[in-house]
């Protein structure tokens, strides 16, 4: 039943082309909800800042030598200093505003020549560019200068050490060189001449241009020498070194320095936080094992690298026999950190019974130290990815980098089964006689 009347207009105003609009309800205008409002679109809103500064930071800081775009979300990346543990992390290096935690079983600390590599691979960057293009600063936390020194050099290959030492002593003037002189320059032409003939290239695209040469950056991870250091050795502003202090206040020391630091360094800066060794009895106190202090410690870690997520890389390592994986620090820690990688070495006895087994070069370098689990990775796992992998990867620490390859356990045949193999192999000739 419908008890309105039709001959009645129900609103004179009504919008020309919009049709009858609903009346004005009993009591007058209903009041809005609490919290609830009409949106205002006029003003802008602090989401629309972030957004326009990270476009221009992000643009800023990718012309920084030692970034590139991450090859699954185009994130800002560093270099791990390993390029086997920069494919690991599925970004091909580790993306600007995370955090790195290394765990590590036993009483080794292999964790600390990632750790090393990780520090000197920005002081590499600093030195090449100058502040150019973008500079970096290395923070070391619970350690002294005496660390820094031991920062390992590049590896230069004994081919080119003779290279270069063949064209210095061609390049100081005596007689014989500026005889030989016209000699091999001939030579090499021709030689240059037959090799572009062959392939069907000029003699222009042979020899780089100056501008070319001019445009080549520094590379992105460099090839470390364990055995060597980088010289010269790294002073107070290349990496700040915060040593112990033995207080309760250490880890607010350290937070307020990071935050100086941040603050003092342009946008296109990178600022890399390395903590080896972090909770070990001998550099900090009993006070700052507690859960409390720790907890806090990484929840200002994790704000920092959110705010500048474009700048700050923060990588620490930890010691499980000291906190295993089951105690409640631990497990606050891998839940409040980006990444998680544990590193497994193998008991002595079984590296020792593994040794002998190396005829060769090739074969020696076959034999793994440890395996690597990987547990999170920097902005997959937060996305809901599975990317747990336990026992699928072995490394190795060789003289020139810290080598991380899938492992398996290599499969042989037994005496019986070659017994067996030789029994049918007579058979069938006997069935093949006749």
């Amino acid at each position: 039943m419908s008890f309105k009347k039709r001959t009645v207009q129900l609103n004179s105003t009504t919008a020309p082309g919009l049709g009858r609009t609903p009346t004005q309800p009993r009591g007058g205008p209903a009041a809005p909800a609490l919290g609830r409002g009409p949106p205002d679109f006029t003003t802008t809103t602090p989401l629309q800042h972030r957004s326009e500064s990270h476009t221009s930071q992000t643009f800023s800081i990718l012309e920084h030598p030692g970034i590139r775009p991450s090859v699954l979300t185009s994130h800002p990346t560093v270099s791990t200093g390993s390029n086997d543990l920069d494919k690991i992390l599925s970004h091909m290096g580790l993306p600007t505003g995370s955090l790195l935690l290394l765990e590590e079983s036993g009483t080794t600390d292999f964790t600390s020549v990632i750790l090393r590599c990780f520090a000197a691979q920005g002081v590499i960057h600093h030195r090449s560019q100058e502040g150019k293009l973008g500079d970096t600063k290395v923070l070391v936390v619970g350690m002294g200068e005496g660390w820094a020194r031991d920062l390992p050099g590049i590896y230069v290959d004994k081919k080119e050490k003779a290279r270069k030492r063949a064209s210095n002593e061609q390049s100081k003037v005596s007689v014989e060189n500026l005889a030989l002189s016209g000699a091999s320059v001939l030579s090499s032409a021709d030689r240059d001449l037959k090799i572009a003939w062959r392939y069907g290239a000029t003699h222009n695209s042979i020899t780089p241009s100056k501008e070319s040469n001019n445009m080549v950056k520094p590379t992105y991870c460099d090839t470390f020498d364990l055995t060597s250091r980088i010289v010269p050795s790294p002073n107070s502003s290349e990496v700040i070194c915060i040593g112990p202090t033995g207080d309760n206040q250490f880890f607010q020391k350290v937070i307020t320095q990071i935050k100086q630091t941040l603050k003092s360094v342009p946008h296109n800066t990178v600022v890399k936080v390395v903590i080896p060794s972090l909770l070990h009895p001998v550099i900090y106190s009993y006070e700052s094992s507690q859960i409390n202090n720790i907890t806090s410690f990484f929840f200002s870690l994790r704000q920092l690298t959110r705010q500048y997520f474009n700048q700050l890389v923060v990588v620490c390592s930890c010691s499980l026999e000291l906190y295993p994986r089951e105690s409640p620090i631990t497990r606050w820690l891998e839940h409040l950190s980006d990444a998680v990688i544990q590193l497994e070495p193998f008991a002595h006895k079984m590296v020792l019974c593994a040794a002998p087994t190396a005829t060769t070069k090739d074969e020696s370098k076959k034999d793994h130290q440890g395996l690597v689990h990987i547990f999170k990775v920097p902005g997959l796992t937060e996305r809901g990815h599975m990317v747990t992998r336990k026992g699928e990867h072995a490394f190795r620490v060789g003289r020139k980098q810290f080598e991380i390859e899938e492992w398996s356990i290599p499969v042989e045949e037994g005496e019986e089964q070659k017994s067996y193999a030789n029994k049918d192999d007579k058979s069938n000739k006997a069935n093949l006689d006749f």
